[in-house]
C-alpha cells in the first residue's frame, strides 16, 4: 500500500483531505498530515511516504523548499503541489524542484486529487520495481565474486 503524507498550512484543507477521501479503496495509506514543513520532515523520516501532496505556500519553509529537501532523501517520491495561485511561473519552478503535477485549490476535489495520484502510481511502480533489480543484480554480483 503506498503511503501519503498531506502538508498544508491551512487547517479545513488538511481536515478535508483526510476525511473525504477513502485512501483505503484506492490502495493507499494516509500516514499523516503537518502544517509546515519542518512537521512534514518528521513525518517524512517515519513514515517514508511515496507520495507527498503539500500546499505551495506555507510560513517557515515553502512546499517548494519541501520538494526540494525530500526529493534528495527519496527520487521516487511523487510530490502534488496545491496552490491558491493559477502563476505559471510558480508551476514552471515546482515542475522544475521535481514536483510531479499541480493543482489549484479550487479546482480541487476528492476526485481530482485522486485521479492525479493514481496518474503517478505507475511511475512510482515502475521505480521501485527497477530498484530492486538493481539491489537483486548487485547481489548476484556478490555472490558471483564470493563463488569465484
Amino acid at each position: 500500500m503506498l503511503k501519503v503524507l498531506i502538508v498544508d498550512d491551512e487547517f479545513l484543507v488538511r481536515v478535508g483531505l483526510e476525511s473525504t477521501i477513502p485512501w483505503n479503496e484506492y490502495g493507499l495509506q494516509l500516514v499523516g498530515s503537518a502544517k509546515n514543513g519542518r512537521e512534514a520532515i518528521e513525518l517524512f523520516e517515519k513514515y517514508d511516504p511515496d507520495i507527498l501532496v503539500t500546499d505551495i505556500r506555507m510560513p517557515g519553509m515553502s512546499g517548494l523548499e519541501l520538494i526540494e529537501a525530500l526529493k534528495s532523501r527519496k527520487p521516487s517520491l511523487v510530490a502534488i503541489i496545491l496552490s491558491h495561485y493559477d502563476d505559471f511561473n510558480y508551476a514552471q519552478k515546482a515542475l522544475k524542484l521535481g514536483a510531479n503535477d499541480y493543482i489549484l485549490k479550487s479546482d480541487l476535489s476528492p476526485k481530482s486529487l485522486i485521479d492525479i495520484i493514481t496518474k503517478h502510481v505507475g511511475t512510482i511502480n515502475q521505480t521501485i520495481a527497477e530498484t530492486e533489480v538493481l539491489h537483486q543484480d548487485a547481489k548476484t554480483k556478490v555472490i558471483y565474486q564470493d563463488f569465484l
